[in-house]
């Protein structure tokens, strides 16, 4: 039980981190948005002046920019690696790029226990509807830093391909839980 509400307790806090983070990322991107676009209209006046003054076509020199690919790429692994160091002693963190869901998987016995209680309706699912509500805040932060489309699934500890929570865009898609029964 105080596992289950240590994890919800954590995942409030990563939600908090993430929206910090999303504020920062849109001043950022809002002074990187305006910039090259200024950039480029300076760089085609100065190409057209170039045309009309000599009529020679002439190219200019880019800077490298970096792509939205990467800035998102960039963001998803400051996620991952946030989920990594707050879940490090309770759970692995792994993100599946193609169907862009961050899979908690459960490794701490006393968390796995309490699961297992639950499961043989020895346990009252409190603790895990506080969670499921904590992860579905945390996905909306994610959504907020990443864009919609992003989830976080707790796995089942005993066979990780099995989902027990999925949470998307901040709503609850999937809850092995539900209605107090296991499923």
């Amino acid at each position: 039980m105080k596992k289950l509400f240590c994890v919800s307790g954590v995942l409030l806090a990563i939600g908090i981190m993430l929206g910090a983070c999303s504020e920062d990322n849109s001043k950022e991107a809002t002074t990187g948005d305006a910039q090259p676009e200024q950039e480029e209209s300076t760089s085609d006046i100065q190409s057209e002046q170039k045309d009309e003054s000599t009529g020679d076509v002439q190219s200019e020199t880019e800077e490298e920019v970096v792509t939205a690919d990467e800035d998102v790429a960039s963001l998803e692994k400051t996620v991952t690696g946030l989920l990594e160091d707050t879940f490090a002693e309770t759970m692995t963190v792994s993100f599946d790029e193609e169907s862009k869901i961050y899979k908690l998987t459960p490794t701490d016995s006393e968390f796995i226990i309490e699961l297992d209680l639950m499961i043989q309706g020895k346990k009252s699912f409190d603790d895990w509807n506080e969670m499921a509500s904590s992860m579905a805040s945390m996905s909306e932060s994610v959504t907020k830093v990443l864009g919609k489309g992003y989830g976080v699934a707790v796995m089942n500890p005993v066979n990780s391909d099995k989902v027990l929570l999925l949470v998307s865009d901040g709503i609850i898609i999937y809850d092995s839980f539900k209605d107090g029964g296991f499923q």
